[in-house]
């Protein structure tokens, strides 16, 4: 997942690389239809909203999708002096019963919506180039690399973050120990 990002994060530099080697930086004139630009931003803007809120339905969609098997484990904690269970606090975990197989389906879980998330915000630099193509130059254009770039950087998938995100939304925690 990490190469993906890396792949998909460097691509609003390549249009930006494209841009000035076409010669297309500085705005032409005339240069895009007002409306064209307002219409564009807008998708845009749409897009932006929808690179968050549709990864997360479909995370947790999959997530509890693939119900895991899962156990509750209880820790005590000794509130006595002499030590006795019945004087102690239960606190119930829920935990996920088979390790192995809940990472498994966590990656699994996480790598749609990771690629559909990473996908809606490359089309925002792609809206971009299409302005800066058009007759916006690099100047106009720049504001949708920054917001892509920014939208992909948040999204850098660690082991740690994908794990969480599956516990989160399947209610059970991996066995700590």
């Amino acid at each position: 997942m990490q190469v993906l990002w890396g792949a998909l994060i460097v691509t609003p530099g390549l249009h930006a690389l494209v841009l000035v080697a076409t010669h297309k930086v500085d705005a032409a004139e005339p240069g895009p239809d007002a409306v064209l630009v307002v219409s564009i931003t807008v998708c845009a803007l749409i897009v932006a909203a929808l690179s968050v809120a549709l990864p997360r339905v479909r995370a947790r969609r999959g997530a509890a999708l693939s119900k895991p098997a899962t156990r509750d484990d209880q820790t005590y904690t000794d509130q006595g002096d002499h030590g006795f269970r019945e004087a102690a606090t239960a606190t119930t975990t829920r935990v996920l019963a088979d390790p192995a197989a809940a990472e498994q389906a966590a990656f699994r879980a996480a790598f749609t919506p990771f690629i559909l998330g990473m996908a809606l915000a490359e089309a925002i630099a792609n809206f971009g180039f299409v302005l800066a193509f058009l007759g916006g130059g690099l100047r106009l254009a720049a504001p949708f690399f920054a917001a892509s770039v920014a939208l992909q950087a948040v999204r850098f998938p660690t082991r740690a973050g994908v794990l969480a995100r599956y516990e989160e939304a399947v209610g059970a925690r991996l066995p700590r120990g």
